[in-house]
């Protein structure tokens, strides 16, 4: 073999070596993107907060009054997240009491975080997998504006994340034209 051809077959190598490093990452990076875009929940943009403090939400209250917001960190919403099967504990309270969310996980979820007094909380608005069976245009929607639904029952419900004690409270479904 001359030096021109091993000089070619370490460039051959090399190239190859780089191009496999390179499409891995690409793959990886794709993969990330794809997990995050898949993922069923979101905080939304603090400039949603007026979408909330009307405290109606249509069809069910919204969050407490609330003074302020502020940014949950991503640590707070792993902690949520990894404590979410403890919603289907809790029951609503008022009109219609006693109402349970059964797999709140299989739910989509939109995280404000809200300042009640000193409390920094989570308001957790959250809707049926319905979204994924939506138009482009709504699925990209729903992680920066607030999706307010009218009666619909259990498909719409709301509940309160308290960070500092890491637990729920304020479960609130929304009523239903059927009558449930």
């Amino acid at each position: 073999m001359s030096s021109c051809d091993s000089v070619r077959a370490r460039f051959r190598t090399a190239l190859i070596r780089n191009l496999a490093a390179f499409c891995s990452a690409v793959l990886l990076a794709l993969t990330a993107a794809h997990a995050q875009s898949g993922s069923r929940s979101v905080v939304l943009p603090q400039s949603t907060a007026s979408y909330f403090a009307k405290r109606q939400l249509c069809s069910r209250p919204g969050p407490p009054k609330f003074d302020g917001t502020w940014t949950p960190s991503d640590a707070d919403i792993q902690e949520l997240e990894s404590r979410l099967s403890k919603i289907s504990k809790l029951r609503t309270h008022g009109f219609r009491s006693g109402r349970q969310i059964q797999h709140p996980d299989e739910y989509y979820r939109q995280y404000l975080g809200i300042r009640v007094g000193k409390r920094n909380l989570i308001y957790i608005n959250a809707f049926d997998s319905w979204v994924a069976t939506q138009p482009p245009a709504v699925l990209s929607i729903w992680r920066n504006t607030p999706i307010i639904g009218c009666d619909g029952g259990d498909t719409f419900w709301g509940a309160v994340y308290d960070p500092s004690a890491g637990t729920f409270s304020d479960l609130e479904i929304n009523l239903s034209l059927g009558g449930d």
